[in-house]
C-alpha cells in the first residue's frame, strides 16, 4: 500500500500522537502520583480495600480513560474516525485465531529471549513492579483485577495509541517499515526498562505486522492481550 493511498479522509497529525503520550504521562505523574486524584478512595470501594492490586487497577482505569479520551479528542479535532487508525471489524474471521496463536508464540519467544538476556546481563535482570504485584495476588478478586488490568485495559489503550494513532499518523508520510520500527521503538522505550527494551521493541514490530496483515487494530489487541495473559498465568502459578 503506498503512502498516497493511505491519505483517505482527514489527515492525522504525528504531533498529536506524541502530545497524547506526553499528556498521559504528565497527568498520571501530577494528578495520580502526587495524590491529587483520590485513587485510594476508589480502591477502598473495591473488594479487599486499598490493596496494591486494587490501587494498580484504579490507576490503570484512569490511565486508559485519559489515553482513550485524548485519542477521541484529537480524532474529533482532526475530523478523523476510529476506522482511520485501524479500529474496524476483522475482514477475515480466521485472524481472530491467528492473533491468539501469535500471542501464544510471542509468549514463548519472549521467555527464550529474556532467559538469554538474563544469562548475558544478570546484573540488569530485575523483576518489574507489575511482576511483583502479580505474585502477591491471593484472592479470586485480585486475580480478576490483574487479568482485567494487564490483559484487557492495558492492551486496548496501548494498541489504540501505538499501533493505532501513532503508527497511522506516521504512515501517512513515511514508509510502512519506517513507521513500524519507530512506533515499536517508542513502545519499547515507554516501558522505562532498558533491560527489556530490545525484546519489547521486537514484540511491538510483531504486533504492528499482525495489525497491518489482519487489517484491523483488533488483531494486535487480541495478540497483545493473549501474550499478557500467558505471562500473567505463568507468574501466578510460578
Amino acid at each position: 500500500m503506498t503512502r498516497n493511498k493511505m491519505r483517505v479522509g482527514k489527515e492525522l497529525s504525528v504531533v498529536d500522537g506524541f502530545l497524547i503520550l506526553l499528556s498521559t504521562f504528565l497527568f498520571m505523574n501530577l494528578m495520580v502520583g502526587r495524590g491529587i486524584l483520590p485513587v485510594k478512595f476508589f480502591a477502598d470501594r473495591l473488594p479487599g480495600s486499598s490493596t496494591s492490586v486494587n490501587l494498580l487497577l484504579v490507576q490503570q482505569v484512569i490511565q486508559s480513560l485519559v489515553m482513550v479520551g485524548l485519542i477521541g479528542f484529537f480524532l474529533r479535532l482532526r475530523g478523523s474516525s476510529l476506522g482511520q487508525i485501524g479500529l474496524r471489524p476483522f475482514r477475515q474471521w480466521r485472524w481472530i485465531g491467528l492473533s491468539l496463536l501469535f500471542g501464544i508464540v510471542t509468549f514463548f519467544v519472549m521467555l527464550l529471549v529474556t532467559a538469554l538476556l538474563v544469562r548475558l546481563f544478570p546484573q540488569w535482570a530485575k523483576p518489574q513492579t507489575i511482576t511483583e504485584l502479580i505474585m502477591q495476588a491471593e484472592t479470586n478478586w485480585e486475580w480478576f483485577a490483574i487479568i482485567l488490568t494487564v490483559c484487557v485495559l492495558a492492551p486496548f489503550s496501548e494498541e489504540l495509541l501505538f499501533r493505532g494513532y501513532i503508527y497511522h499518523s506516521l504512515h501517512q508520510y513515511k514508509t510502512m517499515g519506517f513507521s513500524i520500527i519507530m512506533t515499536s521503538l517508542l513502545f519499547g522505550c515507554m516501558h522505562y526498562d532498558l533491560f527489556r527494551l530490545l525484546p519489547l521493541t521486537l514484540v511491538g514490530i510483531c504486533l504492528n505486522l499482525v495489525s497491518v496483515r489482519s487489517g484491523t487494530l483488533w488483531g494486535s489487541i487480541v495478540m497483545h492481550g493473549t501474550w499478557n495473559f500467558m505471562m500473567t498465568v505463568l507468574m501466578m502459578t510460578g
